[in-house]
């Protein structure tokens, strides 16, 4: 987690965000600027994560932006068992009415 001035500088952030994620200073910059909502996936090493960015808005404009980063992994694995499950529930409804 992070926290964004209007000027898209970190105030404040924790230790594994202030180390890595290459892509939350562009995308505070366009959260900023556009005064909406971006996230983006992002690969450090061998670990999946979400980043999402939300600005925080004033009547002025947008003051600042809050930075969630949460792990993606298990996103891949899910869907490796979404397709194994589509691939067996059309091939036994195909077997099955043929027979």
């Amino acid at each position: 987690m992070a926290v964004y001035d209007a000027n898209g500088n970190a105030l404040a952030a924790t230790e594994k965000l202030a180390t890595g994620s290459s892509s939350v200073p562009g995308l505070v910059i366009d959260t900023l600027k556009r005064g909406i909502d971006a996230s983006a996936f992002e690969t450090a090493g061998n670990k999946r994560t979400h980043v999402y960015v939300m600005p925080i808005l004033t009547q002025e404009g947008a003051a600042g932006a809050l930075v969630v980063v949460q792990d993606a992994t298990y996103i891949q694995g899910q869907l490796g068992r979404i397709w194994q499950i589509a691939f067996f529930v059309c091939w036994s409804r195909c077997f099955s009415s043929r027979w």
